[in-house]
């Protein structure tokens, strides 16, 4: 699976498919020269409606700066579970929104990004759960 994202719209896609997902802190980089954004994830396959992960990249662009909350990058060995992607349009910022209140605001001139599987998925161990609030 090969998805860009140019507009808010298209980026609610993506986050859709990568609600959930597994990253290691390790696995994250900003690219100041480039202004890129990059992510590795082990992403719950919701859209494939079976119990499967597959690794994927996501990679951000236009990235000017990068703001970390609740998010300690020092400790590359955590896991972070992926909520959410959202476009904060005043702000001109993407956040990524984490389990635990973290998050990643990428200061942007535009959304440009895209989100690519890269090999082949693997049963999942558990299907990600959450609590429906009454």
């Amino acid at each position: 699976m090969r998805l860009r994202a140019e507009d808010a719209a298209d980026l609610l896609v993506l986050s859709s498919c990568l609600q959930d997902a597994l990253v290691l802190a390790a696995d994250m980089s900003y690219e100041a020269a480039d202004q890129r954004f990059v992510l590795m994830a082990n992403r719950y396959r919701w859209e494939a409606g079976e119990g499967a992960r597959v690794q994927a990249a996501l990679v951000v662009d236009r990235v000017a700066k990068v703001r970390l909350r609740g998010i300690d990058l020092a400790r590359r060995e955590q896991f972070l579970s992926l909520l959410a992607l959202r476009y904060l349009q005043q702000e001109q910022v993407i956040e990524l929104a984490f389990s635990g209140g973290g998050a990643i605001r990428l200061e942007v001139s535009g959304i440009l990004c895209h989100l690519q599987d890269l090999g082949e998925p693997w049963p999942a161990a558990w299907q990600p759960h959450h609590d429906q609030e009454p």
